[in-house]
């Protein structure tokens, strides 16, 4: 948080919070959430897989260049990441949710911290 003085007032500059949820349905092979910037280097991602016979790709992306993962986890049928505050690169980021068989569902959430 910057702080700065103006003529006997403090403002203070505070970073909004933003959230993406995503879904992924049989029959989907990618589903992207929206950009968000990370100024803090710090993100909170959780996700489910609810398949009960394919995997889910879960893919924290970066935009600087071509669009590429930064972190990912490939979660079996039935389960789950949550991480509060993990590490990532100061950029614009956004959440993909994969199914290479076309059969996965489940859902996603990528937020700023």
């Amino acid at each position: 948080m910057a702080k700065e003085k103006l003529d006997n007032y403090e403002v203070n500059e505070v970073e909004a919070q933003a959230s993406s949820t995503v879904s992924i349905k049989p029959g989907t092979r990618v589903v992207n959430g929206g950009k968000m910037l990370f100024s803090s280097g710090k993100a909170k991602i959780s996700a489910k897989n609810r398949s009960t016979n394919a995997v889910l790709g879960v893919h924290i992306m970066e935009t600087s260049y071509l669009d590429e993962p930064i972190k990912e986890w490939f979660l079996q049928p039935g389960e789950s990441i949550a991480y509060s505050s993990l590490g990532v690169q100061k950029d614009y980021l956004y959440l993909r949710l994969s199914s290479y068989s076309q059969n996965a569902t489940g859902t996603g959430t990528l937020s700023t911290v």
